[in-house]
């Protein structure tokens, strides 16, 4: 009897053990993702990013994140250069103990961007920059993740991205743009092996900035959108990749350039009318002042026709 209470209390305390060691995981599991996304966007784009909250629902395969926000880079205005409302995640949950994890699909919403730039240069190219070491074959250096498990992501879904376009400092509405891009979609991310979150984070930020420069070319500067692709050329390009990408819907949030441009016709169409009233009144006032002189000098047609009146036949 008394073995048997024994191996009761045992197997009582490992019971006790189990549990609380799932408490700790399942409480500790949201931390260490948040921390992993962090530095692996960190390293992607060379700009401090931080992450509000992620929950990982582990038993339903689900995970959530909310509140990303990849700083801009120094010397430029604007609070970020790319923040994240919401984003979810589908988990496949006999993967997640393997060394790579398989996400059927995953979701970004509300996407902010902040595309700069002045005479010091500009902030995407600054974060292009950054992807490059991805293609160079560089070791990691000392901020780079020690250990990530790779992913295979079967779908990418971005909605709602909404990009400020920045090309002179002194600002205005003459000097920015307003685009907003409704869709963008990934597929068969990492389907080779596997991706580190470090580089579909860079995957994700090629697309988006590739998807800004196919679909608001006509609503960017000329030379703001050659320095662009140039950057992406760069780039290993996603379809290199295996990746396939798809883009849909562009509109510009306020016509912010068509009111520019409105505004600048109606100016000149004014400026314009101004000009030929003034022509017209100055042409008059030159004619009257003709006349006048004619009349003084004798040389008028009135004068003419006096004269010829007062000559004998």
């Amino acid at each position: 009897m008394k073995l048997v209470k024994r191996l009761g209390i045992v197997l009582g305390v490992i019971v006790v053990l189990l549990i609380v060691g799932v408490v700790i995981l399942l409480v500790s599991i949201d931390a260490v993702a948040k921390t992993g996304i962090e530095k692996g966007a960190t390293y992607a784009l060379g700009v401090p990013t931080t992450l509000k909250s992620a929950d990982i629902r582990v038993f339903s395969g689900k995970f959530a994140l909310n509140g990303l926000d990849v700083a801009n880079p120094e010397g430029f205005d604007k609070d970020h250069f790319l923040a994240l409302g919401n984003g979810k995640v589908d988990v496949s949950y006999a993967t997640l103990r393997k060394p790579t994890i398989e996400l059927p699909l995953f979701q970004l919403d509300d996407v902010s961007l902040n595309l700069e730039k002045s005479s010091k240069g500009s902030n995407y190219g600054i974060i292009l920059d950054n992807l490059k070491k991805f293609d160079s074959g560089e070791k990691p250096k000392e901020n780079a993740p020690k250990s990530e498990k790779k992913l295979v992501i079967k779908k990418i879904n971005i909605n709602d991205i909404e990009v400020h376009v920045e090309f002179l400092p002194i600002g205005g509405m003459l000097t920015e743009r307003d685009i907003r891009i409704d869709h963008i979609e990934l597929t068969d991310v990492g389907k080779d092996g596997g991706v580190k979150t470090s580089e579909l984070i860079g995957i994700i930020m090629q697309a988006i900035l590739a998807s800004v420069a196919d679909l608001g070319g006509d609503l960017i500067p000329a030379d703001m959108l050659g320095d662009l692709n140039a950057g992406l050329e760069g780039l290993t390009d996603l379809g290199e990749m295996g990746i396939g990408v798809a883009t849909e819907g562009v509109e510009q949030i306020g016509a912010v350039a068509g009111q520019a441009a409105e505004a600048a016709g109606e100016a000149a169409d004014a400026a314009g009318e101004a000009l030929e009233d003034a022509a017209d009144q100055v042409g008059g006032a030159l004619d009257d002042a003709a006349k006048g002189i004619g009349g003084l000098l004798g040389g008028g047609d009135d004068d003419k026709k006096d004269d010829k009146k007062k000559d004998p036949p």
